[in-house]
């Protein structure tokens, strides 16, 4: 592999981590949404008139 060969790689390989990292707080922040939907329903049911 020459050493622009590997220049480039280098470059493809940062560029797909960092979309990877976006995806890992993407996916972080939906399950955080998630967690605090499902506290806010535990609380409603807990609540709920029999």
């Amino acid at each position: 592999m020459t050493a622009e060969a590997a220049e480039k790689k280098v470059v493809e390989l940062k560029a797909e981590k960092a979309r990877l990292e976006r995806m890992i707080a993407e996916k972080k922040a939906d399950k955080q949404a998630l967690q605090e939907k499902l506290e806010a329903v535990s609380t409603a049911v807990a609540n709920w008139p029999e």
